[in-house]
């Protein structure tokens, strides 16, 4: 099957976290040829929608509004996904598990993604975020 490719720019408003969640849906299920692979799919789509709440809430508290790029790849069993923004710069830590006595309503985003995908990698440059989220597909 051919590489599929997708392109996504969007505002960094929580209004648009189910059209980006729909995306990557859609190129799941084009690059797999069905739906067969529906908790993986699934997993990556929370993924997605933990790491964009986290850009429009975070990088972008305290500033002008601004955009989300998504550039989306799909080959076969393997979904790769970058997102670019101009927010502020992520001080980046290991993720875990909060405190689970505390039942805390935030702090859970980055183990949550590190938990769904299979390779996360965050860099900076030129004033520029870029969060890469890998997912292989694979019979369980």
């Amino acid at each position: 099957m051919p590489t599929r490719e997708l392109l996504f720019r969007f505002p960094a408003s929580l209004q648009y976290l189910t059209a980006v969640r729909h995306a990557v849906h859609a190129l799941c299920v084009d690059i797999l040829g069905s739906e067969a692979f529906e908790e993986h799919v699934y997993q990556l789509q929370l993924a997605v929608s933990e790491l964009v709440t986290n850009i429009i809430t975070h990088a972008y508290h305290d500033r002008p509004p601004g955009s989300i790029e998504l550039r989306a790849q799909g080959v076969g069993g393997m979904v790769t996904l970058d997102f670019y923004d101009n927010g502020t710069a992520y001080q980046r830590s290991t993720p875990t598990l909060p405190d689970l006595e505390r039942l805390a309503e935030g702090g859970y985003g980055s183990y949550i993604i590190e938990q769904s995908v299979d390779h996360v990698a965050y860099d900076r440059a030129d004033e520029c975020n870029h969060w890469r989220l890998v997912k292989h597909f694979k019979e369980t």
